[in-house]
């Protein structure tokens, strides 16, 4: 069923806890927005049906939906933020070999960079 965005929905009083109508200082019942009531009537009505997993959006609330440029900027800069961690945490595994391998080399002959090789033993190079 299409609903049609030129019809007004009917209002329904405000209700309190108690589930009494909500009055204004002259005595006439508060109204809820139109719009609302139709959220909360499609939200029910889609529960009744089985749908357990839909959920109700925040009453009252006045969030303003992304335009289509916005959200892909922000999904952009979500896996931007994503790449970074994972380059960092390479650069850090990284940086953790390098000191491993450095460190396990320091007693070692550097005989290679002086042109000759050891073919059996290591031995004290100057």
């Amino acid at each position: 069923m299409q609903v049609s965005r030129s019809k007004k929905w009917a209002s329904k009083p405000l209700l309190d806890d108690a589930g009494k109508p909500v009055l204004q200082k002259s005595g006439k019942p508060v109204l809820k927005k139109s719009y609302s009531v139709l959220q909360d009537d499609f939200f029910n009505y889609m529960r009744n049906a089985g749908y357990t997993d839909v959920e109700r959006g925040e009453r009252g609330s006045t969030e303003e939906h992304l335009t289509v440029t916005q959200f892909k900027v922000q999904r952009e800069q979500e896996r931007l933020d994503s790449l970074t961690a994972q380059a960092d945490e390479q650069a850090q595994s990284l940086a953790k070999t390098s000191q491993t391998l450095s460190k396990k080399g320091e007693g070692t002959c550097r005989c290679a960079e002086k042109g000759h090789t050891h073919e059996r033993s290591p031995h004290s190079c100057a």
